[in-house]
C-alpha cells in the first residue's frame, strides 16, 4: 500500500508540472499575442502597421524618407468596405511631391499641406480581409518625437490610428565629405500619366540627400502633332539626314518621322547647258547675265559654268546731228528737183508759145 501511495503521489506531482507547464505557455502565447496587437496598431476592426515589421520609425532629419504604412481591412462585411484612407502627418514635416503611392486599385490621390488622401468612392478602396499599401516621402528638419494619424473611411464610420516617428538629431554644421552634384535627363513621354528620368551624381558620393526626383505625373496631351520636315541632305558616309519640327509644338515626338536613313552614292556627271547672255550687248551696269541648267539633274553645282560675267560698255555716238543732215540735205534736193522742174515746164512753154506764133513752113 505504501509503495502504492507513493507511486500515486510522483504520478500527481507529474500532472501538476503538466499543467503548470501548459499554463505557462498559455501566458506566453497571451504576451506574444498582445505584443503583436501592440505592433499592429489595432483600432477598431482596422489594422494599421508599418510594412516589415515594427512600433515606429526612426528617421534623421533632413532626410527624404519612404514611408510605408499598411492597412489590414479584417471587417467583413459590404458596408464595411473602406472607401478612403486619410494620413495626416505633423506640421514640421515636409511632403515630397509626386512620390506617393498604393496597392490599392483605382483610387485617387489628393494631398494638402498636412493630410494626404486616397480615395475611391465608387466602389472601394480595400475590401473585408484585404491588405494595402500606402506609401509617400516626408522629411522633418526639426528633431523629435512625432506621430501620423491614420483615418480609414467606410460607408458607416470611420477610425483613426497612430504611428510614432523619431526624427533623430543630425549634427548639420559637420560638412560632409561629399558635395553632391545630380545631372539628370529630360523626362520621357508621358505614359500611364507618368514621366520618368534617370539622375546621376557626377561626384559619385553614394548619397541622395538632395537627389532630384526621378518620376512625375503627368497628362496625355490632345495635342495632335503636325510635322514638316526638311528635304534630305546629301549622302554622305551612307547616312542622310534631315530636321523634323511639330508646327503645333505639343511638346513631345509622338509620331516624329525618321531624321536619318541610309543611302547609296549614285556617281552622276553633270551635263550643263546655258542660255545666251543677256543683255547681248553690254550695258551701263557692264553686267551680263545667263541661266545654267544641269539637263542630268544630277543635284549639285560640280562644273557649273559662271552665269554672270562683266563687260566693257562701249558708248554710242551722238547721231542726232548726222540724221539733222540727212533731212536738210534731202530737202535741198527735193527743193533742187522741183526748181529744175519748174524751169523745165516753164522753158518748153515759151518754146511752144514760139511755134504757134512763127509757124515754119517746108
Amino acid at each position: 500500500m505504501w509503495f502504492q501511495f507513493m507511486d500515486m503521489k510522483k504520478r500527481g506531482g507529474a500532472f501538476h508540472s503538466i499543467v503548470t507547464l501548459a499554463i505557462f505557455i498559455f501566458i506566453i502565447l497571451i504576451l506574444i499575442w498582445l505584443f503583436q496587437v501592440k505592433n499592429s496598431l489595432i483600432t477598431g476592426k482596422v489594422i494599421v502597421g508599418i510594412q516589415g515589421g515594427g512600433t515606429k520609425y526612426s528617421v534623421n532629419q533632413n532626410v527624404e524618407f519612404l514611408y510605408n504604412i499598411t492597412v489590414n481591412n479584417t471587417d467583413p462585411g459590404q458596408n464595411a468596405n473602406i472607401t478612403q484612407v486619410n494620413i495626416t502627418i505633423p506640421v514640421n514635416f515636409s511632403f515630397v511631391g509626386i512620390s506617393q503611392g498604393t496597392n490599392a486599385i483605382d483610387s485617387v490621390f489628393t494631398s494638402t499641406t498636412s493630410v494626404l488622401s486616397w480615395t475611391n468612392s465608387s466602389n472601394y478602396l480595400i475590401n473585408g480581409s484585404e491588405v494595402k499599401n500606402f506609401w509617400f516621402k516626408a522629411n522633418s528638419t526639426q528633431p523629435g518625437n512625432y506621430t501620423f494619424t491614420i483615418t480609414s473611411v467606410n460607408s458607416t464610420t470611420a477610425s483613426s490610428s497612430t504611428i510614432d516617428v523619431e526624427i533623430l538629431y543630425v549634427n548639420t554644421t559637420v560638412i560632409p565629405p561629399c558635395a553632391e552634384n545630380w545631372t539628370c535627363t529630360n523626362y520621357t513621354s508621358c505614359i500611364n500619366n507618368t514621366q520618368n528620368r534617370t539622375c546621376i551624381d557626377l561626384n559619385n558620393c553614394n548619397t541622395t540627400i538632395n537627389k532630384p526626383s526621378v518620376s512625375q505625373s503627368c497628362t496625355i496631351p490632345t495635342c495632335s502633332q503636325n510635322w514638316t520636315c526638311t528635304n534630305w541632305s546629301e549622302c554622305l558616309g551612307g547616312t542622310q539626314i534631315r530636321v523634323c519640327i511639330d508646327t503645333k509644338n505639343c511638346g513631345n515626338s509622338t509620331g516624329k518621322p525618321a531624321e536619318n536613313q541610309t543611302c547609296i552614292v549614285v556617281t552622276c556627271t553633270p551635263s550643263w547647258g546655258c542660255t545666251g547672255w543677256q543683255p547681248p550687248e553690254c550695258s551701263k551696269n557692264k553686267t551680263q547675265s545667263r541661266t545654267c541648267t544641269d539637263s542630268n539633274n544630277c543635284g549639285d553645282i560640280i562644273g557649273k559654268p559662271a552665269e554672270t560675267q562683266t563687260c566693257a560698255y562701249v558708248k554710242k555716238k551722238d547721231s542726232t546731228w548726222i540724221f539733222i543732215t540727212i533731212v536738210i540735205a534731202v530737202f535741198i534736193i527735193i527743193a533742187v528737183v522741183v526748181s529744175l522742174i519748174i524751169k523745165f515746164s516753164k522753158r518748153d512753154s515759151e518754146v511752144y508759145e514760139v511755134t504757134e506764133e512763127y509757124p515754119q513752113y517746108y
